[in-house]
């Protein structure tokens, strides 16, 4: 479970940085919310996931890849 919520932070994170600056999306919302109203959407919601992915990457398991160097 802990891995399926840092893959779907990590998916949500892709997506909400790569859709809402598409052509086809963009004008729209910029016209529904204005130039700052967007800017400031558009931060927040970045922030939400940037800290959801932070927790969710904190409760992943563990793997270590090598032992510590004596």
């Amino acid at each position: 479970m802990d891995w399926a919520e840092y893959a779907l932070a990590f998916v949500g994170f892709f997506l909400t940085h790569s859709l809402p600056i598409r052509p086809p999306l963009r004008p729209w919302l910029e016209a529904r919310l204005g130039r700052s109203g967007f800017t400031i959407a558009y931060s927040a919601l970045s922030l939400a996931v940037l800290t959801w992915l932070i927790v969710a990457a904190g409760r992943a398991p563990f793997v270590g890849l090598w032992d510590w160097a004596p």
